[in-house]
């Protein structure tokens, strides 16, 4: 058994968060593993570990492995609505819809005034079909955090998409003002504004 550390453990898990914010998730991914190996027997650390080797793999698109984490994170710990926005993301990313509004829907109970997860909810409701349902929890994200460009342009994709092109207009041109120089913005609001002229 190893002694833990309680004061290195805390320094690697913080370089592991600061290395996956910079995008470099290679030696985030080092940091997580090697934490696996030298407090395999700490249930908090290798939880922990799981999860944010989990969230790497969702930024790398490999959601196999992803779910691999993901899931070894949720059996160590059910009860954490993290773990369970992390499954339910790498779900959505899948088109899984039915599970991601599962996995969501648990990890909302558990942070229920966290913008990105109703945002995902949201999201998730949306693409199952759902629209009215997506739309109130997308509005309700956007409410939580009006200065925050991504609900607000997914809340304008989603109006736009059921037909609402003015609504979907003014969510987009919010989110431009936000943040002016980002392409995908720009490219959904010129297609919304063209399509207006039709």
């Amino acid at each position: 058994m190893v002694e833990v550390n309680d004061s290195e453990l805390k320094t690697l898990r913080v370089e592991g968060i600061k290395n996956i914010f910079s995008g470099n998730y290679k030696e985030a991914t080092e940091i997580y593993q090697h934490i696996l190996i030298r407090y395999s027997d700490n249930m908090f650390a290798v939880a922990d570990a799981n999860f944010h080797l989990g969230d790497i793999f969702v930024g790398l698109e490999k959601y196999e492995l992803a779910e691999k984490y993901a899931l070894r994170a949720i059996n160590l710990n059910p009860a954490e609505p993290l773990y369970r926005f992390c499954l339910g993301t790498i779900y959505a990313n899948q088109r899984r819809w039915n599970e991601a509004i599962s996995e969501l829907e648990i990890a909302h109970a558990g942070l229920p005034n966290d913008s990105d997860v109703v945002r995902m909810l949201g999201s998730a409701f949306i693409g199952s079909g759902n629209t009215e349902k997506g739309l109130y929890f997308l509005e309700e994200a956007v409410r939580m955090s009006p200065d925050n460009p991504i609900s607000l342009i997914e809340t304008a994709i989603a109006y736009f998409l059921s037909g609402r092109s003015y609504k979907a207009i003014a969510y987009a041109l919010r989110a431009e003002h936000l943040n002016p120089n980002n392409l995908t913005i720009q490219t959904v609001l010129k297609t919304m504004l063209g399509s207006t002229r039709d």
